[in-house]
């Protein structure tokens, strides 16, 4: 009798085996490895958006694209002339993108949030401050949303989600109109309207500049709120985070020292993964506003600035500035990864979660 038992147990044991094993081959031939053949090169230019000179590819975008694998550009008024060449300077980054060897499409965005930060005179411009309905928001949005795509132009640096009450604040005159509230209702009726367009568009700056009137662009501001303030003044993001599930937030290089009082918002753990990850359910990509901005640059070199970013959580880099700085994040990565100051399986998370994001895109 104990010997039956005893062959029943084996058998039993073999089937299971070659159950599991044949799950596994199932599995395994189900989803590959996204990142099979990436040399760690390849993988860290799609962390970078970087800008270029010029109404036309120049030598040092091509050879970001084709050497280093670059995974965006931005747009910048030296890039613009009018709407044909737009269309015309698109086309050729997204070709030179199809002779390098991965062939993953760009991001190709713009600062278009209507009023003083318009970038194509051309394409839908009101300014935020002017929005009154949800209606309105979101028939602006989708309109706009369009009129990039037809161009080229895959994602909106926008919309500006600060909220601001203060009108001396730097941040006041490209925020939405009025109280929390309603800044709250028209993010995320704007949301709606570019979700329809089907463009991707860009939430900023978490958590906020609030009634700062420092310029990032010049000095770091410092924002006296509690985690507990903080977190009703972000209602906007949360809401479109909740609601409309954007791809990607921007941070603020912003200081709330009774929340982290040694980093900045874009390069603080605390915030990005304690409050937009873990608090308001954020499972999009992170992306950091210009790393060259004074802001930033006044206590970090770019290099420094860039890796405390993506180990703080960010998984996009936007880097506006001269091509020897982005080269010179290029290779700081590369040699963070190698000391060990940055794991490449982290790395490999945030690509491919880009590469899902641009599959996405191409639907």
């Amino acid at each position: 009798m104990h010997k039956k038992i005893k062959i029943i147990l084996i058998i039993s044991i073999i089937v299971l085996s070659l159950i599991s094993l044949f799950v596994f081959i199932k599995y395994e031939t189900r989803t590959p490895d996204p990142l099979k053949n990436w040399t760690l090169k390849q993988k860290i230019g799609q962390l970078l958006m970087v800008n270029f000179n010029g109404i036309e590819p120049d030598y040092y975008i091509n050879k970001m694209i084709l050497e280093r694998n670059v995974g965006g550009v931005i747009l910048m008024g030296a890039n613009i002339q009018d709407n044909e060449q737009i269309k015309t300077l698109t086309n050729a980054l997204q070709y030179n993108v199809t002779q390098n060897e991965k062939q993953v499409p760009l991001f190709i965005s713009v600062d278009q949030e209507g009023g003083i930060v318009t970038r194509l005179k051309d394409v839908e411009n009101t300014a935020q401050k002017d929005i009154k309905t949800e209606e309105q928001a979101e028939k602006i949005a989708k309109t706009r949303g369009e009129q990039l795509l037809s161009l080229g132009i895959n994602v909106n640096l926008a919309p500006v989600l600060d909220y601001s009450s203060d009108n001396r604040s730097f941040i006041y005159s490209r925020t939405f109109e009025n109280n929390l509230e309603n800044t709250t209702k028209l993010g995320v009726a704007t949301a709606k309207g570019y979700n329809e367009a089907k463009i991707i568009y860009v939430p900023k700056h978490f958590p906020g500049h609030f009634n700062s009137v420092i310029d990032s662009h010049q000095e770091l501001p410092f924002i006296l709120e509690s985690e507990k303030e903080m977190t009703k003044n972000v209602e906007p993001f949360s809401a479109v985070i909740k609601e409309k599930n954007p791809k990607i937030v921007m941070t603020s290089h912003t200081l709330y020292p009774k929340i982290d009082p040694e980093n900045p918002a874009t390069l603080s753990k605390k915030i990005l993964n304690n409050i937009l990850r873990k608090k308001l359910k954020y499972n999009g990509l992170i992306m950091t506003d210009d790393l060259s901005m004074k802001a930033l640059t006044k206590k970090y070199p770019i290099e420094e600035a860039a890796i405390k970013a993506l180990q703080a959580g960010n998984d996009i880099l936007l880097i506006i500035s001269e091509p020897e700085e982005q080269v010179k994040v290029f290779d700081a990565i590369i040699k963070a990864i190698e000391e060990n100051k940055i794991s490449e399986k982290e790395i490999d998370q945030k690509i491919i979660k880009i590469l899902e994001t641009k599959n996405q895109m191409q639907d």
